[in-house]
């Protein structure tokens, strides 16, 4: 069987996904793809492009800025294909809340298709007015090691936040209307969108920061690991209220359990069977909780032991992998 992954880049070579700076292809397509692949299917990943026929074909998260024309070839691909594939959409971000061109892609290809991937249940719900067909939930796996959590020796109590610049506003949200500490203090905050724009950091000049110290430094796995072995604790402001984040996956607030550091985050619904490990990013005891983070470290360290159960590549994998199995013996038997 063969299966096309609709994804912003044009490669045949699945470890060019795995090591793709865009979470959405590295956490979520690069993982299906694997599974495919050691279940003995055939990938292509040709954007959107004229290539060989599949069976299968998997929509992953569209780049409607690196190239303007996308939204529509991958429109034309999947109309093309429709007959004689099954159509799936792996749907990780809510934005069809608004009126966007991502949003009228996605109208478009819910149209079409025949089963729709969501990385959260909230996902699932916030679609429902929108699609009435098959869906799975498949969450995203965690890519870094499990370190134990252990006492800092900093002088100065450190946060790390790290999110692509997509969530860039709610953290700026939080230290301009939620953050009220006055003890000195120190945010390591590693993005994707480096160096900051101009107007982001007079935003960021503001007299409640004063003792707050931001190091603003470029993300990647590597860098942000060995963040981890600074911080002493995380922060996650996350979209609460935003439909387009609101359903956002678990994967930020476990990566930073993972990474062994007690975390403040704001309450995603994804984050709900966790509620008794993190701290409410809101609440007056953050500060206390940076200076002293050792009294949380047996909660980190419950949550430790599901991630590694559960949230591991090699879990996740399984997922995808009953998934595309269901759907294959769903095609006509001359398909398959």
């Amino acid at each position: 069987m063969l299966i096309e992954w609709l994804v912003p880049l044009i490669t045949d070579d699945i470890s060019t996904l795995k090591t793709c700076n865009v979470a959405s292809i590295r956490l979520r397509a690069a993982v299906g793809a694997t599974a495919a692949d050691e279940s003995g299917y055939i990938n292509q990943f040709p954007d959107g492009y004229a290539a060989q026929s599949p069976q299968v074909i998997i929509v992953g998260k569209i780049d409607n800025i690196s190239d303007t024309s996308r939204a529509e070839r991958w429109i034309n691909r999947l109309t093309s294909l429709k007959s004689n594939a099954k159509i799936i959409i792996d749907y990780t971000d809510h934005h069809l809340a608004r009126n966007t061109k991502n949003a009228r892609f996605y109208r478009a290809a819910l149209d079409l298709c025949d089963h729709v991937v969501c990385s959260s249940r909230m996902l699932v719900q916030n679609l429902a007015s929108h699609y009435n067909g098959p869906t799975s939930i498949i969450e995203d796996p965690i890519e870094v090691p499990i370190l134990a959590p252990k006492l800092k020796k900093n002088t100065v109590p450190t946060a790390l936040w790290f999110g692509h610049g997509s969530n860039l506003p709610y953290l700026i949200d939080f230290l301009c209307n939620g953050y009220n500490y006055s003890d000195p203090a120190r945010l390591i905050a590693m993005t994707n969108l480096y160096p900051l724009p101009e107007d982001l950091t007079t935003i960021l000049d503001r007299p409640n920061l004063d003792n707050l110290e931001i190091n603003v430094v470029p993300w990647s796995i590597d860098d942000m690991i060995q963040a981890a072995h600074l911080a002493d604790m995380c922060w996650i402001p996350a979209g609460v209220t935003d439909p387009l984040k609101s359903g956002a996956s678990s994967n930020r607030l476990l990566t930073a359990l993972a990474l062994g550091l007690p975390t403040a985050a704001d309450p995603l619904d994804s984050y709900l069977s966790f509620s008794n490990i993190y701290m409410n990013l809101r609440s007056n005891e953050i500060m206390n909780a940076i200076k002293n983070p050792e009294p949380l470290f047996e909660k980190v360290k419950i949550a430790q032991n599901v991630i590694s159960k559960n949230y591991t590549d090699e879990k996740i994998r399984q997922k995808w992998a009953s998934m595309i199995e269901e759907e294959q013996f769903a095609l006509p038997l001359e398909a398959q």
